[in-house]
């Protein structure tokens, strides 16, 4: 698989991803499908632009695998901080490692940034892949959000997790 940094000419494959794991894992994300399906081409363009957005998308062929997500907070007491925003490796690429290389690949980047300390994420308590791979990538649990999302009716605890780099 390759992994690249996304541009602003990438917009599309950018928009095309965001919205299908909005659509199709609700419990993934805290973020709505309906407030990102009406954005601009130049909202799309404007997320890619933003020097402290790290968007890589994994490639194998002509398929798009997936892609994470993650910005360097702005400020001068936080620009040390990055967040990951999400990871999503789409359905007939699952189990074999793509998230991991896409977070790897992330935190090559990252790491790469010399303001940035410390890299935090929230992650869904109930998907235990997903907390594994972050544990073996060296995060580790700082928090829980109790009953942090309501979908359908049923509540979702999040845990907050960070690595210092």
């Amino acid at each position: 698989m390759q992994i690249f940094k996304l541009s602003s000419n990438g917009w599309k494959i950018y928009k095309e991803l965001k919205l299908e794991v909005l659509r199709e894992d609700l419990e993934a994300f805290g973020s709505l499908y309906e407030n990102y399906v009406g954005m601009s081409e130049e909202s799309w363009r404007k997320k890619l632009d933003n020097p402290s957005s790290y968007v890589l998308v994994g490639q194998k062929g002509e398929d798009t695998v997936g892609m994470v997500d993650a910005c360097k907070f702005a400020g001068e007491k936080v620009n040390h901080i990055a967040k990951v925003l999400g990871v999503y490796v789409r359905k007939a690429y699952r189990g074999q490692g793509k998230g991991r290389e896409l977070m790897e690949a992330l935190m090559n980047q990252l790491v790469s940034d010399q303001q940035i300390e410390k890299v935090r994420l929230s992650v869904n308590a109930a998907h235990p892949a997903a907390v594994k791979l972050y544990k073996d990538l060296g995060f580790e649990i700082v928090g829980t959000l109790h009953r942090e999302m309501k979908i359908g009716g049923e509540y979702y605890d999040k845990y907050i997790m960070e690595k210092f780099l």
